[in-house]
C-alpha cells in the first residue's frame, strides 16, 4: 500500500515527507487555495523539484480550468517531471467534459488519476479509461472531519482533509 500526503502546503511537505511514510504528494486547486496559493500560477518545475528533493516518488497534480487546455498543460507537466526525475500523475475529475480528454492524455504515456469518484458508474468509467489511480470520495458528512470518524488519525491531517487512492495492480506498481 502507498500513502500520499494530500496538501499543497509545502511546509507540511517539509515536516511530513521525511517520516518516510508517504510515497508521494497529491494536490489540487482547493488545497492550494486553503494554503493561500494561486494554483494556476504555480511554479510547476519548482514544486516537482521540491517534492523530489524531499523524497517523494510521485506528485499528483489536478488539471484545472477549461478541459480543452488539459492536454497542453499535462504535456508540460510530464516533460518537467521527466527532467526533474519524478513521476507526475495528472488528476482528472470524473465529469463529462474532463473525461472526454482522457484518451488524448493517456496517449501522452504518463499516469492519470481519476478523481471525485462518488459512485459505481464513475468507478467503472475510470476502469474503462484505464486510469492508473482512482480517488473515491468517502461519504463523510461535510461537517465531520476524518479525525472524528477515525480518531487514530488525530494530528496527521494538517488541513483536515483525507484522500483514499486506489491504484491498479499488475502494472509495475
Amino acid at each position: 500500500m502507498r500513502l500520499y500526503l494530500d496538501t499543497a502546503n509545502t511546509q507540511d511537505w517539509v515536516k511530513l515527507l521525511p517520516l518516510g511514510v508517504f510515497y508521494g504528494i497529491t494536490t489540487n486547486p482547493l488545497l492550494a487555495q486553503r494554503a493561500g496559493l494561486d494554483y494556476a500560477r504555480s511554479d510547476w518545475r519548482g514544486l516537482l523539484a521540491h517534492a523530489k528533493a524531499l523524497g517523494a516518488q510521485e506528485l499528483h497534480l489536478q488539471a484545472f480550468g477549461d478541459p480543452s487546455t488539459y492536454l497542453k498543460w499535462a504535456r508540460e507537466i510530464y516533460d518537467i517531471a521527466h527532467q526533474e526525475e519524478i513521476t507526475a500523475v495528472i488528476k482528472i475529475p470524473l465529469v463529462r467534459p474532463a473525461i472526454a480528454q482522457v484518451p488524448d492524455l493517456k496517449a501522452l504515456g504518463g499516469k492519470i488519476l481519476m478523481t471525485a469518484c462518488y459512485d459505481a458508474v464513475q468507478c467503472l468509467t475510470a476502469i474503462a479509461l484505464e486510469a492508473d489511480y482512482l480517488a473515491p470520495y468517502l461519504r463523510i458528512d461535510i461537517e465531520t472531519n476524518g479525525c472524528e470518524v477515525f480518531p487514530e488519525w488525530e494530528g496527521w491531517g494538517a488541513e483536515g482533509g483525507w484522500a483514499v487512492f486506489v491504484g491498479r495492480t499488475g502494472r509495475g506498481g
